[in-house]
């Protein structure tokens, strides 16, 4: 008798089976039984529709997972957007307080002065209220450099982060030592990106509980202008927005702990030379 094509390829599986799969054991199945050809045939489409089933599976799987990165993803974004909304009304706040206490209480001061100075034949009221108005256009000097630093256009990163160490230091009383590259190479967007995000971590660490001495050090590497900032603190604050800044140039950003401190280390890459 001739076994039709499928039914040979019955047979060679039953064999296969029967040899690996049950240790000799006779098979239930005979192929030469007249239902043994539908029997398989079933038995194909069960297995077939199995690893579908699976395979299937698998990709709802892949794609819940996905969904969820994303939807964490999504979280962290709207986390930061508040932070960021914070952030800035923090900062408003701030340089509102500035402005109120330290130029205009100075400023009506000082108009006080002026206005016993007619009085006043030793100059000695008309002397202070130059003083009070010294110290105000300092201080306004100081807010205008935060907000839009000039020697960082002019002079470049190592002069601008020198100003910054002294401005943070005379705010805080923080001891703050800077050692930096005259120049480093960066160019316009991975400047201005270094120096916000470096003058965002000085401010945080000068304020940093048991914080002794902020060591920052800025050099040019091979391919890459480093930034490292040392500190005596936790440094427990969030830099997912400053990590994310620096991306945005293709930089890094990476903290660590050491015993009694912490350091933060910003890579980016070198782009065209600054301007002079």
């Amino acid at each position: 008798m001739v076994l039709p094509v499928p039914m040979l390829v019955f047979w060679a599986a039953e064999s296969w089976l029967h040899s690996h799969l049950f240790d000799g054991a006779a098979f239930a199945i005979d192929f030469l039984h007249p239902d043994a050809h539908e029997m398989w045939m079933r038995l194909i489409v069960f297995g077939m529709l199995t690893t579908q089933a699976v395979l299937w599976s698998q990709t709802i799987r892949r794609r819940n997972e996905t969904i969820e990165r994303q939807r964490a993803y999504q979280l962290r974004l709207s986390d930061l957007t508040a932070q960021l909304a914070y952030g800035d009304a923090q900062e408003r706040r701030e340089l509102a307080t500035r402005v109120h206490e330290n130029v205009a209480q100075q400023l009506t001061a000082a108009r006080m002065f002026l206005s016993a100075a007619e009085a006043d034949k030793t100059g000695e009221a008309l002397r202070a209220a130059e003083r009070i108005v010294d110290r105000c256009v300092a201080e306004l000097r100081d807010i205008a450099e935060e907000l839009s630093p000039p020697v960082l256009d002019e002079y470049g990163l190592g002069p601008a982060l020198e100003a910054l160490g002294s401005r943070a230091m005379r705010r805080t009383g923080t001891s703050i030592e800077v050692d930096c590259d005259a120049t480093l190479g960066l160019g316009e967007q991975e400047l201005l990106a270094v120096f916000t995000v470096t003058s965002e971590i000085i401010q945080l660490a000068a304020t940093d509980a048991d914080v002794g001495t902020v060591r920052l050090t800025a050099t040019a590497l091979t391919e890459k202008a480093s930034v490292l900032i040392e500190w005596d603190g936790p440094g427990s604050h969030d830099l997912f927005g400053m990590c994310e800044r620096l991306s945005s140039v293709g930089g890094s950003l990476e903290r660590r702990h050491f015993a009694g401190g912490t350091s933060v280390l910003i890579l980016v890459p070198l782009g065209a030379p600054q301007a002079a």
